[in-house]
């Protein structure tokens, strides 16, 4: 990430610019007629394609994006919200749904969305409504006003989304969608583990838990020593489950209550965590490629390990000590085959801030030339 502080002598006016970029695209094709070309030596077979911008990809995917999520989510909340009659709910449903195609298509054509951005979007819509499901849970509302807090919720949830994501990393918005969803987790295990039964209490600890650990994810991936890919944070996932597992393993034939099982399991799923960050995240640059296969490995060493249980006869009851030791220790084992087949980069580092002075923009300043110039820049 660049600071830059500079002064600027006269501000430029946007129209000037666009006016200007206008008329040099506008020329661009008079000029070219006019420069003397040399004739080709061998004229090609066939031209090769000219790739789609990257932008237009994205944009696309955007669209593509919040058309399904005014399938599933902008659609059925407005419908909700509006009447509970059937014909009038299909007809605010269908419209909320179509509608949801065109006015992101017009608002792409204005904006230049990037994958950071697109992927904020889609997360902030998703936990906005689910954050406002579980507010109309501890208030007791009634179901047009939930569904109104869960419609007004995505859609501002998306719109602060494309505001906010334009100075974020890809890395940092994997970090921040993780903390919400672990923190969420964390918040439900926590409850139970103290005893909370009703569902109002285990509404507010998964509410908490997810305010809490969205910044505190974003915050993890910006300030450890080491780089955090996106890749780096789906592999913690698995490394928390297999914790979980083996956590569980050790209890599974005891006579505990759900409250200390409870216990055991978030425990165990946060030293799974850190032993993730430990061996996987410090040590290498996961792709989101490498974290899937990392995610397949996990999942089929764990259903070998059930299977060997059951095969051998060591799971006598549904799920044993020897059945979850045995899946902890198979998913274990995925994990480290999937990171020897994927060989994901080793850890790149984060490089240390430094500044540096533009002595020209220095220059300029000091004689007043018109335009923005650059005195000092901080990479950090």
């Amino acid at each position: 990430m660049k600071a830059c502080f500079g002064r600027a002598t006269r501000r430029q006016s946007i129209l000037a610019l666009v006016t200007l970029a206008a008329g040099v695209a506008g020329s661009a094709p008079l000029l070219a007629q006019q420069l003397p070309v040399a004739p080709p030596v061998a004229a090609p077979a066939a031209s090769a394609p000219v790739a789609p911008a990257p932008t237009g990809e994205l944009n696309r995917a955007f669209v593509r994006d919040q058309t399904w999520l005014g399938a599933t989510v902008y659609g059925p909340a407005f419908a909700t919200t509006i009447t509970s009659e059937a014909l009038g709910w299909t007809a605010g449903y269908l419209v909320m749904a179509g509608g949801s195609f065109f006015a992101a298509a017009e608002l792409s054509r204005d904006m230049t969305i990037t994958e950071p951005m697109r992927r904020l979007a889609n997360g902030a819509a998703i936990h906005a409504a689910a954050g406002a499901l579980l507010v109309g849970g501890i208030s007791n509302a009634g179901a047009k006003t939930t569904a109104g807090a869960v419609f007004l919720g995505s859609v501002g949830g998306t719109a602060l989304a494309l505001a906010a994501g334009k100075g974020v990393t890809d890395d940092e918005v994997a970090g921040a969608l993780f903390g919400a969803d672990a923190g969420s987790l964390a918040g439900l295990g926590t409850s139970r583990a103290l005893g909370g039964s009703g569902d109002r209490g285990a509404a507010i600890a998964a509410l908490a838990g997810m305010l809490i650990g969205a910044p505190l994810g974003g915050a993890y991936v910006a300030s450890v020593p080491y780089r955090v890919t996106a890749g780096d944070v789906q592999t913690m996932w698995s490394s928390a489950a297999i914790g979980a597992t083996a956590a569980y393993a050790t209890v599974a034939n005891s006579q505990l209550t759900q409250t200390k099982q409870a216990g055991v399991l978030l425990a165990g799923s946060a030293l799974g965590m850190l032993a993730g960050d430990r061996w996987m995240v410090r040590r290498y640059d996961h792709t989101r490629g490498d974290a899937q296969f990392v995610s397949l490995g996990a999942a089929a060493g764990g259903l070998m390990g059930a299977g060997v249980s059951v095969l051998t006869g060591a799971s006598k009851d549904r799920f044993s000590a020897a059945t979850a030791a045995l899946t902890a220790a198979g998913a274990l084992g995925g994990v480290v085959m999937a990171e020897r087949f994927v060989t994901p980069l080793a850890d790149a580092g984060r490089k240390l801030g430094r500044i540096e002075v533009h002595p020209e923009g220095v220059l300029a300043a000091a004689m007043r030339t018109p335009g923005a110039h650059t005195l000092l820049q901080w990479t950090f």
